[in-house]
């Protein structure tokens, strides 16, 4: 279940997922429509499962809740198969075999939603390394001459090939060995940018989820609430710096003429403050 990454949705959502496909997994078969799928197409189905299908599920099951429709393990497990089986159509292109023998074939698909169809803003630092990463490719292309395989990627191998998505994990993990860096999957850098822009942006939820495609801004919220812990830091330091502070650095004022009359009258009677004091029990 490692790429369902079930420990960036909230508790309960999670819990019903990991039910979901536990029964998928160790039924002796599923049915579904007019289908009656073996236990080994259902487990190759689940293998391909990950984090993107879970939250388009995550998106049906919410949208339930304010129809009250039943959210019931069993609708939760024809869901997420349904979910899964439409991940996999609408493909546009599929590459040519590398290898000859080869079980399983790359292809290039449409977004899944439409929300996925969308402008992103880059960080200038961003855009100049995707500039860059052009150019190469451009150098490549003329040092192979007609042996690089053109299929207009923007991240390609070196000799234009489409990189799998084994191979983008397999140089990740490099990566953070290389560097001393916690093991993580891939798809987590698109949680810390989500995470990263909310703090920038103040918890801007709107702008943020224009940039990660979610299609309620909940999602945003529920997944990503840790984040907002230290805009909370943050805002205590705040309120101590521009409140408490300034408070205790009011200088006490002196007492006026009456006030120090007073004073002396008390200081020159021990007895009279006595007095004052039983009174005031």
């Amino acid at each position: 279940m490692e790429s369902c990454e079930l420990e960036y949705f909230p508790p309960e959502t999670a819990r019903v997922f990991e039910s979901a496909i536990e029964r998928l997994y160790y039924s002796e078969n599923y049915r579904i429509g007019n289908a009656d799928l073996p236990q080994c197409r259902v487990r190759s189905k689940l293998r391909l499962l990950d984090n993107m299908i879970l939250r388009d599920a995550e998106g049906k099951l919410a949208a339930n809740v304010e129809r009250r429709i039943k959210n019931s393990t069993s609708y939760t497990m024809a869901t997420i198969f349904v979910l899964e089986a439409r991940k996999r159509s609408n493909v546009y292109f599929t590459f040519p075999e590398m290898k000859e023998g080869n079980k399983t074939s790359l292809v290039l698909k449409a977004p899944k939603t439409e929300s996925s169809v969308r402008n992103i803003y880059l960080p200038n630092t961003v855009a100049a390394a995707l500039l860059e990463l052009r150019r190469e490719q451009d150098r490549r292309r003329e040092e192979l001459h007609g042996l690089y395989q053109e299929f207009d990627m923007v991240v390609a191998q070196p000799d234009g090939r489409p990189t799998e998505e084994r191979l983008l994990a397999r140089a990740f993990k490099a990566l953070a060995l290389e560097n001393d860096l916690p093991e993580v999957v891939f798809h987590s850098l698109r949680h810390l940018s989500t995470s990263m822009k909310l703090q920038v942006s103040g918890g801007d939820i709107k702008a943020v989820q224009g940039d990660t495609g979610h299609s309620q801004a909940n999602m945003v919220t529920d997944v990503y609430s840790h984040t907002f812990d230290e805009n909370r830091k943050r805002i205590a330091d705040q309120m101590e710096t521009s409140f408490f502070e300034k408070i205790s650095e009011v200088p006490a004022s002196a007492p006026n003429a009456e006030q120090s009359q007073i004073l002396d009258l008390l200081q020159a009677k021990p007895e009279l403050t006595a007095l004052i004091l039983a009174m005031a029990k």
